[in-house]
């Protein structure tokens, strides 16, 4: 069975397309991060292994309600 639907890439056309559908990505990260800040919510990330966030520690003790 031939299946000659598929033309064969050279390394620069798969290396625009990956660079292509990473800008993609990250416009739609950026957008969803700004989203989250918008509606108060934080956004995590890994650092090095840790978790951090874009929210600071003051912000959430602001936000987090104290249970009495």
């Amino acid at each position: 069975m031939n299946h000659s639907t598929c033309k064969p890439y050279t390394e620069a056309e798969l290396a625009r397309q990956a660079l292509e559908m990473l800008a993609i990505g990250n416009v739609a990260v950026r957008r969803a991060q700004e989203r989250n800040r918008a509606l108060g919510i934080a956004n995590y990330y890994s650092i090095g292994g840790r978790i951090v966030s874009d929210v600071t520690t003051q912000q959430r003790a602001v936000d987090v309600p104290q249970r009495t």
